[in-house]
């Protein structure tokens, strides 16, 4: 019995079947995993951006700090 003669048996139905199934979920799983990429990139870019807004808040707390204390001594001068 092939599909030639106009029969076919049920492991060849069953095989397009499985095999169609595989591919989907093959699909499936790069999409997911190019998903995950570019969140994981998203959030890498996003952790960096935050990194460096530390930094610059870092530096003007450091540069405050450095004008507070000259103003303080030179307030102390004149008392």
């Amino acid at each position: 019995m092939t599909e030639l003669d106009g029969t076919s048996d049920d492991w060849s139905v069953w095989r397009i079947h499985v095999l169609k199934e595989l591919q989907r979920q093959n699909d499936n799983i790069e999409a997911l995993r190019n998903k995950i990429e570019e969140n994981e990139t998203k959030r890498l870019d996003e952790k960096t951006l935050t990194k460096i807004d530390i930094t610059e808040l870092q530096t003007k707390i450091w540069a405050i700090c450095a004008g507070i204390s000259v103003a303080i001594g030179v307030a102390m001068k004149f008392i």
